[in-house]
């Protein structure tokens, strides 16, 4: 675990490759190239819905035909483009704003009927005290109004379009897009990692 290799290493039991090996198997989910993780499809968020639902393609070829259709945008498709996006996004805050109003009127219900209750006995004033704070606490952390959105500029909506593109593709390219070469870059990131701990290829550090 990595919390028992960071303690060796503090405690002088343990060496500091293990360590360093173990953070980088966890905390940086490079195990997950070995299960053969195809890390495309985190990348597909980015992709509009009609895009996103061609799941025909390759997200990478999805990513790179939707970016030259988006620098194709002129001014009128774009300006279309952000007002549909918008559209969607308005729907979604009044879909989120009901649901919010319906849970604001939950607690408030269920916060008068625990204000109503009487302990039956000063032993039991506890579960009141326990109940007002866990309603405090839901209120403090699930309540939180959604923000409206506003109209987009069509120059913006097209450039930040074309910057979420641009930055997953490049991410995809440097990972690979199929989990044969994302375990070939995993390899290779780990052997360039081993050799500067000092470590063989393929041996396992000594604790």
């Amino acid at each position: 675990m990595l919390f028992d290799a960071t303690k060796a290493y503090r405690d002088g039991t343990g060496s500091f490759a293990a360590f360093a090996l173990e953070c980088a198997g966890i905390s940086f989910g490079t195990l997950s190239f070995l299960e053969g993780h195809d890390k495309g499809e985190e990348y597909a968020g980015f992709l509009s819905p009609e895009y996103k639902a061609d799941t025909s393609r390759p997200v990478l070829e999805r990513l790179r035909t939707e970016l030259a259709e988006v620098q194709s945008w002129d001014k009128e498709t774009a300006k279309k483009k952000a007002q549909a996006n918008y559209d969607e996004a308005l729907a979604k805050y009044q879909q989120d704003l009901a649901e919010y109003q319906a849970q604001q009127k939950r607690h408030a219900d269920m916060l008068a009927e625990v204000e109503a209750w009487q302990s039956p006995t000063p032993g039991h004033d506890g579960v009141k005290k326990h109940m007002l704070h866990t309603i405090a606490s839901s209120e403090q952390y699930q309540l939180r109004e959604p923000s409206k959105p506003s109209v987009p500029d069509w120059k913006w909506f097209k450039n930040s379009r074309v910057q979420d593109l641009t930055y997953a593709i490049e991410e995809l390219t440097k990972i690979g897009t199929t989990p044969e070469e994302q375990r070939q870059r995993h390899e290779e990131w780990m052997r360039v990692l081993r050799q500067s701990l000092d470590l063989p290829a393929t041996e396992a550090p000594q604790q």
